[in-house]
């Protein structure tokens, strides 16, 4: 029973951990991303727009969670496709959502990308843990 007790201890230990790591590489993730996306949608389409940013965000991010978020040693291509496939279903969500903000709510961009952010957040966190890291 104590040994069982101390393994649990464990995993809720390590899974805070994770869920720290992965909130401070997603905080600086989203300066980065969101920062390219303000600059980026004053000058152009708003749509092209999140695009770049998500493109330098999936770059950035996969080396943070790779190496120091979950740690993986396991091949970096197979990791990346799946890593990637998690980015492209919140990108196709994020479009949706963002075009539904902007052209049916009348929010601006940069505003309906603050508000939508954290709801994908947590589907991300959820994706790398489940999919694309999975030990």
């Amino acid at each position: 029973m104590l040994k069982n007790f101390h393994s649990l201890l464990q995993r809720i230990i390590h899974s805070s951990e994770q869920i720290i790591k992965f909130s401070m590489v997603g905080v600086l993730n989203t300066l980065i991303g969101y920062g390219v996306f303000f600059i980026f949608s004053i000058y152009i389409n708003y749509l092209l727009a999140l695009f770049v940013s998500h493109i330098i965000g999936v770059i950035h991010s996969f080396f943070w969670n790779k190496y120091w978020v979950f740690r993986s040693s396991k091949n970096k291509i197979r990791e990346f496709l799946k890593f990637y496939s998690v980015y492209f279903v919140m990108l196709v969500l994020n479009i949706a959502l963002l075009t539904y903000f902007v052209s049916i709510l009348n929010i601006s961009p940069q505003i309906s990308q603050l508000i939508i952010l954290p709801f994908l957040t947590i589907l991300t966190y959820t994706g790398h843990k489940y999919w694309s890291f999975k030990k």
